[in-house]
């Protein structure tokens, strides 16, 4: 992951979705899910309408960690554009 390659052996990351045959439009957190994002110091999702589940449990169960949105931060997404 993007995240892993710039923090190296500094960071401990778990992906969520990690099949490339899951939806992430369709994706259920799982019980575990929660629970990693609760202890997260750096939560990051796709952004963009990608993943929009991820972006409301993140602020639910993680208001202490520090957000990274990527479609947002990479300055890509248009105003006013639902999705990326």
């Amino acid at each position: 992951s993007v995240a892993q390659a710039i923090g190296g052996d500094k960071v401990n990351v778990h992906s969520i979705i990690n099949s490339p045959d899951q939806d992430p439009h369709d994706y259920e957190a799982t019980a575990k899910d929660k629970l990693a994002f609760s202890k997260a110091k750096i939560a990051i999702a796709n952004g963009g309408g990608y993943d929009d589940w991820a972006t409301k449990l993140i602020k639910s169960t993680s208001p202490q960690a520090d957000f990274i949105d990527a479609v947002e931060t990479s300055g890509l997404k248009k105003p006013g554009q639902k999705e990326f």
